[in-house]
């Protein structure tokens, strides 16, 4: 079918320039290859054995008739054989020559043309009871010459199916005496043959006998394939099943499993490497756990470091109070002690009773954070706030805070960037004696940056040790998308904590 033809298989239903005809048949397209169903393993392998078995029968067909055509060939073109059929008509020749001489002329002639006409067609009996013809495989080229007794050409005959003429280097010439019944000669005969064998002829003629025999190696080779495709799906669907009964437990966790297959073939060798894959992601998988579990374990040592800890130091400060206050209520005089410790007191165990509740609800947070989060997004300086207004309610510091407002973080971002804040702040109360604090917030594109800047003691970043504190703040500032704090500082001038990030919409910031 031509390029043309094939493009009419679709009938347009409006002009070439026609969409909608074209985006309903693209519909129509792709609503067919949905519900087509796709042919099982064995049908693909039965069309497949089919195609190869017509395939292979018909080359065989063309290859052995080609052998026993040329076998036949040689055994045809022989001297006895061509001598044999002249035999069969050297009765016409002989009865033409016994012909008075005036009259012989045209029945030499006809009898001369009737032997090289059926030398033409030289042929063999085959093995099969049928007859081979030379022209079958080449293009032969008859003369023959009939002379009279005293030796005088009477007559040439010459017949040729359109060959390579006697330049064949297969030419035969031979010479047949003509003789009457009671022995007198009457002249001879010399007949020339050239036959030379064709392989491209030999193969167009099988090749038209295995088109012709088309229709029962057509069925054969379905009944060949059928059976064959049959046999090969069962021999590796069956193996894949055992394949995927392995791979189906390892799915759910279990690689205690291995795939055995005793076939030694391709199957085998595939099992094989997908049971080393099995023991290298259980490994993987138990390192990975064993990494989680660490990980988990020092998030959780964090949390509390950052939260339950500055909590339980303020607590510590408060009780502190409470200490030193009854002592000196020790020193008072007896008379209106107890009126004055209780007003001195209630202030201090009202402050140790927040701080409490607070580390308790900071112990419900970490709980809460082992579970699945459920809130995409939260203010991040609405929960800064409330933390700075206890900072500067108990600890008598001056705390100011600026940009970031309206500033959007996903959830594991604004957990990390409170404590950090939160430790920032509690490193400058506890080791700076810092009394003056800053918060800031900017944006530059893309990058955000948070400084926090204190008027404390300050401290030499190259002797001073890594607590756990600044060990948590680099840590949490490490999870930040491109993630970095820096800490600078000075014996006099207070301590500096820079923390940069990148991040946009897609990594969870955003000003609303």
């Amino acid at each position: 079918m031509s390029a043309a033809g094939s493009a009419q298989v679709w009938p347009e239903s409006g002009a070439p320039g026609d969409q909608t005809s074209g985006q309903g048949r693209t519909r129509w397209l792709r609503f067919w290859r949905l519900r087509a169903p796709r042919p099982r393993l064995w049908v693909r392998l039965w069309a497949a054995y089919a195609a190869l078995c017509l395939v292979g029968i018909s080359c065989l067909m063309i290859a052995s008739g080609a052998l026993i055509d040329t076998q036949n060939y040689f055994t045809s073109y022989t001297e006895q054989n061509i001598a044999d059929r002249f035999n069969e008509d050297a009765p016409l020749l002989r009865a033409a020559l016994a012909l008075p001489k005036n009259d012989r002329a045209h029945s030499v002639e006809a009898a001369a043309a009737t032997i090289a006409s059926n030398l033409l067609e030289l042929q063999v009996r085959t093995d099969f009871d049928g007859k081979f013809l030379i022209t079958s495989v080449s293009d032969p080229r008859v003369r023959v010459t009939v002379f009279g007794a005293d030796g005088e050409a009477i007559t040439q005959a010459a017949y040729t199916s359109g060959g390579v003429g006697p330049h064949n280097p297969r030419r035969m010439s031979v010479l047949y005496p003509i003789e009457a019944t009671d022995g007198r000669r009457l002249g001879e005969a010399q007949v020339d043959y050239a036959a030379r064998y064709n392989l491209m002829k030999t193969l167009r003629g099988k090749a038209a006998w295995a088109i012709a025999m088309s229709p029962i190696t057509a069925v054969t080779s379905i009944i060949i394939g059928l059976m064959c495709g049959l046999a090969a799906a069962h021999y590796v669907t069956s193996r894949l099943r055992r394949i995927d009964a392995v791979t189906s437990k390892w799915r759910l966790g279990d690689f205690s499993e291995r795939i055995t297959l005793a076939s030694g073939d391709e199957l085998e060798t595939h099992a094989e490497r997908l049971n080393a894959m099995a023991m290298e992601l259980q490994t993987f998988l138990t390192l990975k756990q064993a990494v989680g579990v660490a990980e988990e374990r020092n998030r959780i040592a964090r949390d509390l470091h950052d939260t339950v800890k500055q909590k339980l130091f303020a607590l510590g400060l408060q009780l502190a109070v409470v200490r030193a206050k009854s002592s000196e209520q020790e020193t008072q005089p007896i008379s209106g002690r107890a009126d004055d410790a209780g007003n001195a007191f209630a202030a201090n165990i009202s402050e140790a009773e927040a701080i409490t509740r607070e580390a308790q609800r900071d112990v419900l947070e970490i709980i809460t954070q082992l579970r699945p989060a459920t809130d995409a997004s939260a203010d991040l300086i609405g929960q800064i706030r409330p933390m700075i207004d206890d900072y500067e309610r108990r600890f008598d510091v001056k705390i100011s805070l600026s940009g970031g407002e309206g500033m959007v973080a996903a959830p594991h971002a604004e957990i990390n960037l409170v404590r950090i804040i939160q430790e920032a702040i509690a490193n400058a109360i506890r080791h700076g004696r810092a009394r003056l604090i800053q918060i800031s917030f900017r944006r530059v594109a893309d990058a955000w940056s948070l400084k926090v800047e204190d008027d404390g003691v300050g401290f030499d970043p190259q002797t001073t040790h890594k607590g756990l504190g600044i060990q948590s703040i680099e840590q949490r500032a490490n999870e930040l998308p491109a993630g970095r704090a820096r800490y600078s500082a000075s014996h006099n001038g207070g301590a500096t904590l820079t923390v940069s990030w990148s991040g946009g919409p897609e990594d969870g910031y955003s000003n609303q």
